[in-house]
This record gives C-alpha cells, structure tokens and sequence, in this order.
C-alpha cells in the first residue's frame, strides 16, 4: 500500500503534498480548490476525487 510505503494516504493528501505529488506548484492546486476542489472538513484532497473534479473541468472546457 502506497501509504504503508510513503506516509502518504492518496484520500487524504495536504495541498503541499499533492502539489508534490503532482509536481505542480502549491498555488495551482489552492486555485483548484478555490474554484470548487472537493476537500474534507481538515481541507485534505483525496487524488481520486481530484481525478475526477479534473475530468469534469476538462469536459466542461471543450
């Protein structure tokens, strides 16, 4: 399991570590969210949801 591995949980991820992650900058991935990025109460981004909201914004882009 990835966490087990990294300390990383992908349902769970800080801005920070998902900008890592995604080799983005911290700010784009704020921006995300700011335009409606689902996130959970503490304000953590599940990768998968992420892949998700990312695909509907593509889609409505075209």
């Amino acid at each position: 399991m990835v966490e087990e591995k990294t300390g990383l949980n992908l349902m769970a991820l800080t801005v920070e570590a998902a900008a890592k992650l995604l080799a983005l900058p911290p700010e784009k991935i704020t921006e995300h969210v700011a335009r409606g990025l689902p996130t959970s109460a503490e304000g953590r981004i599940n990768l998968v949801q992420y892949a998700a909201w990312l695909n509907k914004e593509l889609a409505r882009a075209d």
